[in-house]
């Protein structure tokens, strides 16, 4: 079998998480979980081959890293990553991406993850062209030294 060469960037949103008021550390609900699953299912034949899974570290983020990590019979590195919370800024992120040669997923937030899509297939932030529901999957492959295209996208819906 051939080996594609070209690297795939998978980037994930939570799923639904619970209230700030029923729980500060905002963990997935039961639908979130669902979500989750759902998409991780809906992927699975697709046979993902992640080297590395990156959240950021907030409960909703890890929850869901752990559940497309089993789901998906995933055996590779776990890690909480700074700079992936809902209104950091893409750069940090974007020059790692762009340097990276295996295949990884990426669990984060709105409004973070449609401006790092944007950035990495527009090369702007400036326009959203993905939009993230909660537990949304979105595959980008690397065509050139710094440009994506999209695959696809999965929703629970």
């Amino acid at each position: 079998m051939e080996k594609n060469s070209k690297m795939k960037l998978y980037l994930v949103r939570h799923g639904e998480a619970v209230s700030e008021q029923s729980d500060f550390k905002r963990p997935l609900s039961p639908r979130g979980r669902e979500e989750v699953k759902k998409v991780a299912g809906l992927v699975k034949d697709k046979a993902l081959a992640v080297k590395a899974i990156y959240h950021s570290g907030k409960k909703r983020a890890e929850e869901t890293a752990k559940i497309i990590q089993s789901v998906l019979n995933l055996q590779c590195p776990f890690l909480a990553k700074d700079s992936l919370s809902p209104n950091d800024p893409v750069d940090k992120i974007y020059q790692e991406i762009i340097k990276m040669t295996e295949d990884s997923l990426i669990v984060g937030h709105m409004p973070f993850l449609s401006r790092l899509t944007s950035k990495l297939v527009l090369g702007t932030e400036a326009k959203e062209i993905v939009g993230f529901k909660t537990g949304t999957m979105v595959a980008l492959e690397k065509i050139g030294d710094k440009k994506w295209q999209v695959l696809f996208s999965v929703s629970p819906d």
